[in-house]
């Protein structure tokens, strides 16, 4: 009885502790308009601001492009297809002027994902 009692906690602490330290993953073909809380998981900043992490292994599909933008006209692009689906990108945000900017993600299905940020 010790020894079944043992296992069951064993394997309720291991499922808990998968399930609390996973991540979401974002199918894009599904959600249409992505919501707040994905954009929370996709994209975030550093503590002074200055850099902006970008999570390619929450999206389901492959990004095969980071493109920024302004005035809608791209400043920089790069081809990121290389890289490992769990990449988490950085974008050193300290190498452009003042403005309004847009962050573009292309997938590998054509879909982007676009993100509006301000640099002061």
């Amino acid at each position: 009885m010790k020894m079944l009692t043992f296992c069951f906690v064993v394997i309720l602490l291991s499922t808990f502790s998968s399930v609390a330290n996973s991540k979401p993953v974002i199918k894009l073909d599904d959600q249409g308009v992505l919501k707040a809380t994905h954009f929370a998981h996709i994209f975030y900043f550093n503590d002074i601001g200055d850099i902006l992490f970008i999570d390619f292994d929450v999206i389901e599909d492959s990004i095969e492009t980071v493109n920024v933008l302004k005035n809608g006209e791209i400043v920089k692009s790069e081809n990121v297809r290389e890289m490992p689906n769990d990449t988490i990108y950085e974008l050193d945000l300290s190498t452009y002027k003042k403005g309004n900017y847009t962050i573009e993600l292309v997938t590998n299905t054509h879909l982007t994902i676009t993100k509006e940020i301000a640099i002061n």
